[in-house]
């Protein structure tokens, strides 16, 4: 299992950057809506729990695109995102259902 801080900055200090902040945050997902936007503009986000997604949500930034794929994605598979993220769930998703994505938050220093 990977070490999340440690990778983060690990990843970080590879691109000659600092951090300024970081947060575990946590975004409730509700199918009855099924598009979600988050402003990440000038962050970094970076999802913890990937397999908790359904089949077929897609996540789409200024810098990613990852389609989820079950139980199968290792469970320490970190993917990064930053701008605009929209999160789509598939239309099999029922109204009601809730699902809880953790993202690491980092706000790198300008």
């Amino acid at each position: 299992m990977i070490e999340v801080p440690g990778y983060v900055h690990r990843q970080f200090t590879q691109r000659g950057e600092t951090i300024d902040f970081e947060v575990v945050q946590n975004y409730r997902i509700v199918g009855d809506q099924h598009t979600y936007l988050i402003n990440a503009a000038n962050k970094n986000l970076f999802i913890l729990n990937l397999t908790a997604l359904p089949v077929g949500t897609k996540i789409i930034s200024d810098s990613n695109v990852t389609v989820t794929e079950g139980p199968n994605v290792p469970l320490d598979r970190i993917e990064e995102y930053s701008g605009i993220i929209h999160i789509i769930l598939p239309g099999s998703v029922a109204a009601g259902d809730v699902f809880n994505v953790l993202f690491y938050k980092v706000i790198p220093k300008r």
